[in-house]
């Protein structure tokens, strides 16, 4: 086995046989994470890419006590567009900074929102 081919079973053996090796046309190639990896992964870069984002979205919900915020809410308050803040409710969520609750307000399109409160103040019966 040449040099190239050891460093790809090295890197193949570093995350303990999670995920597989894709070759390119060129011959190199590219470890590709799968499964809870590969989700903590995106999490993570997605918190150190966009962590003055997260950290003000955050606030804005802790700042909202228990009342809470839906996502449209935050979108508004944070000059956003409601899908625009979806990757990173479910990353705080993820990370247990916020809480879906069983409420529910009315949006502007008149259906329904679930209201997200902060660690802080989570409701009974909801664990960690």
């Amino acid at each position: 086995m040449n040099s190239k081919d050891e460093n790809k079973v090295n890197r193949a053996d570093a995350v303990d046989g999670v995920g597989k090796i894709i070759e390119t046309a060129k011959g190199k190639g590219y470890l590709i994470e799968t499964g809870q990896t590969a989700r903590k992964a995106s999490v993570d870069a997605l918190k150190k890419r966009r962590r003055p984002v997260l950290m003000k979205m955050v606030e804005l919900v802790r700042e909202a006590r228990e009342h809470g915020m839906t996502r449209d809410e935050l979108a508004e308050a944070t000059d956003r567009a409601p899908h625009g803040v979806q990757g990173s409710v479910l990353a705080l969520i993820a990370d247990g900074e916020l809480f879906e609750t069983k409420a529910m307000r009315p949006t502007r399109w008149r259906g329904n929102a679930i209201v997200l409160v902060h660690r802080d103040y989570r409701p009974e019966g909801i664990q960690v």
